[in-house]
């Protein structure tokens, strides 16, 4: 199945939330959290209501086996943030 997730294009870093404290709401990214996903469904009011900067972020797209959601765990979820990790310390240096 089609995920979506919000990338920085400055460093390639996934949306993690937004803190809507803010009169624009600012985008976080943590290291130790989840990137944020969204459905097709979801993905334009999400961007609308997030205010999302579309000159600073981009959308990508994230591929989930569905033959294997039901058996997504912990574990995957941290598999895959991870691998996300050591990509972004490879390509950027973070």
């Amino acid at each position: 199945m089609k995920y979506y997730a919000i990338q920085r294009k400055a460093d390639g870093m996934l949306v993690t939330g937004t803190d809507f404290r803010y009169q624009i709401p600012r985008q976080l990214v943590e290291l130790s959290l989840p990137p944020l996903l969204f459905t097709g469904y979801t993905l334009e009011a999400e961007v609308k209501r997030r205010e999302i900067n579309t000159k600073k972020y981009q959308i990508v797209t994230i591929e989930i086996d569905t033959q294997n959601a039901d058996k997504l765990n912990a574990e995957e979820i941290e598999a895959f943030c991870k691998a996300h990790r050591e990509d972004l310390e490879r390509n950027y240096g973070i």
